[in-house]
């Protein structure tokens, strides 16, 4: 099971949420769940609803045609895309940039 680490996904609320008791006790805990503030999305990137809108449908195709890399390096793999401009990224492919050796290739001696 992969875990998503991302803001796309939505809470659903369940039509049993109004009676939040714990197994045993008739205690209401809804006050306490709802003293809880939810966690809001941030946009670093300034995106519309259409982009975000986008952006998840593209990220959710990105996931099933690579289900072997982590789902927070599909995102920023798209975001780099799409707030880098083309020349910087010809460059990149170009010049062999990103293509040296990593210092974690030979073991520590």
């Amino acid at each position: 099971m992969k875990m998503k680490m991302s803001c796309d996904t939505k809470l659903q609320k369940n039509e049993n949420d109004n009676e939040n008791t714990t197994s045993g006790d008739n205690v209401n805990t809804s006050y306490i769940v709802d003293a809880i503030p939810r966690h809001k999305c941030e946009n670093r990137f300034n995106y519309t609803n259409i982009q975000l809108a986008e952006r998840r449908k593209v990220l959710k195709d990105l996931e099933k045609l690579y289900p072997h890399l982590p789902y927070g390096w599909i995102e920023m793999m798209y975001d780099f895309e799409k707030n880098t401009p083309k020349e910087e990224i010809d460059e990149i492919i170009n010049t062999g940039k990103w293509e040296t050796e990593s210092k974690y290739q030979h073991p520590i001696q």
